[in-house]
């Protein structure tokens, strides 16, 4: 009955510790996404549980009336994270995935459970499946939360569904030292996810003295995401010292279609300081799909254990079997089978009217030095548009209209809120610059402040445009530099409302 409601009526076992029936029952409905209800008794005397001692005790119409009424109900909630409903409840098996997270999680983290989904389809499905446009399912993503706010848990989850599935290979170490490392690690798994716990403090390592280890390493992870559909080869150093059969095979080292996924955690304090406008002119920063976390710390929740659900165990299962034709899945120097899929007609128009946004972003971008930020975001909605459609079905023969305008969706939301942030938190931002430059004036009026109307006459305020001068002044209120207040001019003068600097 696959078009009917699944409702889990649960026992309510108030009369043993833990109350197994409850919990199990709640578990159950939180990680298949539907409901649970339990038993409501006129008289418990008897210590009844379960809806067979409803039916015992009260009758077959009490059982139908609490059936069909206003029964007590239990659904999964998740806090709100910023990100759209749409989005917090993706299609297909994605959306199964992160319901396992969440219930799973004993901190809520929708909009990582997101992420998380997304890196796991993307793992499963890399190095086997591509458009007919060339593109791959290979995608790195970046979570940014508080610490304590239950952000590890993506690591969790990952390997829990990789290890039902058979699949744990695929799971590297945390990060790479070096250049050499990406590769070698390649040659080895030429298709695997790697999880950067601290990804703040992995930058920062990198800029330390100049550690040029972590840059190269960087750099090639850079060049994989990019390399999807061609070969990588490491970078040549002198073979004089090798015998000929040694460095034949030192030169002949390559990759084919290198597959990395990658979904890092930091928090905000460890990323935005030791970030500036270079990283995001270079392009790394441009390589990630970000989620920036509002969610707030809380008291954490104990969660049961829950098994992966076997309906993400089967779709793994089918995505892997269907490349298995002359699969070398795990020989680096040989291309693998591919499973083609095309675009349809609408799913491309939809492509090209977001590749539209893209340009006019990039172009109002330039003035922050942020325009290299929305580059490769049609070519991540692409390869994203082909994980959902696989995700809904693991048989798909076409990238959809639907697949395609929610992995749009799903980027530009993650794009526009990287670019608001970024703006204010990056060192060496245009937008930073011109906001210590407000800011400055603004206290250079000291008690007096400025108005509004005064900032239209004045520079350098009047050298901006009204929107512009408007963003500006927002961020210096939010961060609370200025604060706009009322101010009495001399004894007699009219109130005025006035920016005034605060510190």
């Amino acid at each position: 009955y696959p078009g009917s409601a699944v409702v889990i009526c649960g026992d309510d076992d108030a009369w043993t510790d833990g109350n197994p029936g409850r919990s199990k029952a709640t578990s159950a409905a939180d990680v298949m996404r539907c409901r649970a209800i339990f038993p409501a008794f006129q008289d418990t005397d008897t210590k009844p549980t379960d809806f067979n001692d409803l039916h015992c005790l009260e009758g077959l119409e009490a059982v139908v009336a609490q059936l069909t009424g206003e029964p007590e109900l239990h659904q999964h909630k998740v806090e709100y994270d910023a990100m759209p409903d749409l989005l917090l409840s993706p299609p297909g098996i994605l959306g199964d995935m992160v319901a396992y997270y969440n219930a799973t999680a004993r901190a809520p983290q929708p909009g990582i459970a997101v992420q998380t989904a997304l890196a796991t389809v993307s793992v499963f499905t890399g190095r086997s499946y591509r458009t007919t446009k060339g593109n791959h399912t290979s995608m790195y993503f970046l979570n940014v939360a508080k610490s304590g706010t239950g952000k590890e848990h993506a690591k969790t989850v990952m390997e829990d569904i990789l290890m039902a599935a058979g699949q744990e290979s695929l799971l590297n170490g945390a990060g790479y030292t070096s250049a050499g490392a990406v590769i070698s690690t390649l040659l080895q798994k030429p298709k695997h996810i790697t999880v950067i716990d601290e990804f703040g403090r992995y930058i920062e390592a990198a800029k330390a003295s100049k550690n040029s280890n972590l840059m190269e390493a960087n750099t090639q992870l850079m060049e994989a995401i990019g390399r999807c559909h061609g070969t990588m080869r490491p970078t040549a150093y002198s073979t004089m010292t090798l015998t000929k059969d040694k460095a034949d095979e030192f030169q002949n080292r390559k990759v084919k279609n290198p597959a990395i996924t990658l979904i890092a955690m930091t928090t905000p304090a460890a990323l935005y300081e030791n970030l500036n406008s270079s990283d995001i002119a270079g392009g790394f920063l441009g390589r990630f799909i970000i989620h920036q976390s509002t969610q707030p710390r809380m008291v954490h929740d104990d969660k049961d254990l829950i098994d992966v659900p076997n309906r993400i165990v089967d779709w793994a299962e089918k995505i892997i079997s269907r490349s298995q034709p002359s699969y070398n899945d795990g020989i680096a120097s040989e291309s693998p089978h591919f499973e083609t899929l095309p675009f349809s007609g609408e799913a491309l128009t939809a492509l090209r009217e977001f590749d539209q946004y893209r340009v006019d972003l990039s172009n109002e971008l330039e003035k922050s030095n942020l325009e290299a930020l929305p580059g490769r975001s049609k070519e991540m909605a692409m390869r994203m548009s082909l994980m959902v459609s696989l995700a809904n079905d693991p048989d798909a023969s076409v990238v959809d209209e639907a697949a395609t305008k929610w992995a749009i969706d799903y980027v530009k939301f993650a794009l526009d809120q990287a670019v608001n942030i970024l703006k204010m938190k990056v060192s060496g931002s245009t937008f930073e610059a011109e906001k210590k430059e407000i800011l400055a004036a603004i206290r250079a009026t000291g008690s007096h402040g400025v108005t509004w109307s005064e900032m239209m006459k004045t520079p350098p305020f009047s050298h901006h445009k009204r929107r512009d001068l408007t963003e500006l002044l927002g961020s210096l209120t939010d961060s609370t530099k200025v604060g706009l207040q009322t101010v009495q001019t001399g004894k007699k003068g009219r109130p005025r409302e006035a920016y005034i600097g605060l510190k």
